[in-house]
């Protein structure tokens, strides 16, 4: 059956723009709206139920104002690692990399606090784009050696600046390197770091723990789903308050703050003062500490709630697709009436694409 010439036309105009959207969807102004169609997503979703069980420690301008100014004295991080354990944490995890040594007296402090905890967990950075050792910032040897795990901590922003993504596995010198939040929630959950196989990493069960796979973008980066802004999620503590809330139980008094929140808990110690922290925008906030960039990556992990990116090729499809439908409406005869009908395709697929958003 033949079509007429004005069916043809707008035919033969909807597939060259759909080839053209393919084409540049990768590119500049296209590949920002995408983004953009993420973020909005990710701001109009209601605040997700956040895992209480993650404790973030901050280290606040409060904190800077009553111990001095930064960097502190290694024997409080000592002292906040001895309390946490005390008070039933079961994953300790500083945002801190200590890859100079300081007096022998204080490392001394902290090498023993590592060995009597034994579930602290400790950063380590690549310089740059440059996955190499010689140029990495390992926390010095006698910390490194006493810490439960030490985790990479790179992360990398979109295009935009805007970060949504991070990467799980570092390869250099020959050996693997994880990120640290995953190391934290692989050990928590009882699991272990096989590899990646088939565009997903696989998480090995220990014992009775069944095996868990999370999918990864096409450039094996994992996509953060967030649980909502700073201040809207995880349970929020000074680092003067948890230590003085310590002292006040071993000395008979009513702690100001619900010490039994940190039992099995996992605490992630921070720098959110003011021109301290390291500052990432992220599709909720244009400032999110990176502590709490940990927080949401083990928060996923741990509720197995995880952003499943389509492949392309039913990106491609979908493009032709709504070229289609929307050639369809537009025959020059009803100007209004056509124009309502393609904002309806529109609207229809903004709208079935966040429902698939709040499914993964």
């Amino acid at each position: 059956m033949k079509l007429k010439k004005p069916a043809a036309i707008n035919l033969g105009l909807s597939i060259l723009a759909a080839l053209l959207v393919v084409f540049l969807s990768s590119k500049g102004v296209l590949k920002r709206l995408e983004l953009a169609g993420f973020d909005l997503q990710s701001r109009i979703r209601q605040t997700l139920p956040f895992d209480r069980r993650i404790i973030i420690v901050e280290i606040s301008d409060a904190d800077i104002t009553a111990f001095g100014r930064w960097p502190w004295k290694r024997s409080y991080h000592a002292a906040m690692a001895k309390t946490l354990k005390e008070l039933g944490a079961k994953s300790i995890y500083f945002d801190i990399i200590f890859s100079e040594p300081s007096s022998e007296e204080e490392d001394a402090l902290v090498e023993e606090a590592l060995k009597e905890c034994g579930n602290v967990y400790l950063p380590m950075a690549f310089q740059a784009d440059a996955i190499d050792l010689k140029n990495a910032y390992f926390p010095i040897e006698r910390f490194f050696s006493k810490a439960k795990g030490v985790g990479v901590i790179n992360i990398y922003p979109d295009k935009d600046g805007v970060l949504r993504r991070i990467p799980f596995i570092f390869n250099a010198g020959g050996q693997r390197y994880s990120q640290a939040s995953l190391e934290i929630a692989a050990d928590y959950a009882g699991l272990d770091i096989k590899g990646i196989e088939n565009g997903k990493l696989v998480l090995q069960g220990r014992g009775n723990n069944k095996d868990v796979f999370i999918p990864l973008d096409a450039q094996n980066n994992f996509l953060i789903n967030w649980t909502g802004k700073w201040k809207k999620t995880f349970k929020h503590y000074g680092f003067t308050d948890v230590l003085v809330a310590y002292k006040q139980k071993l000395d008979g008094k009513k702690p100001e703050i619900n010490l039994e929140d940190f039992k099995d808990s996992i605490c992630l110690v921070g720098i959110t003062a003011i021109g301290l922290y390291d500052i990432k925008p992220v599709p909720l906030e244009p400032s999110y500490p990176g502590v709490g960039i940990a927080a949401n990556v083990i928060d996923n992990i741990l509720n197995k709630r995880f952003l499943d990116a389509v492949p392309h090729w039913v990106d491609v499809l979908l493009i032709f697709i709504l070229a289609l439908v929307a050639s369809l409406f537009v025959t020059g005869t009803y100007p209004v009436g056509e124009v309502l009908g393609v904002v309806a395709v529109g609207s229809g697929y903004f709208f079935l694409s966040y429902l698939l958003f709040l499914n993964g």
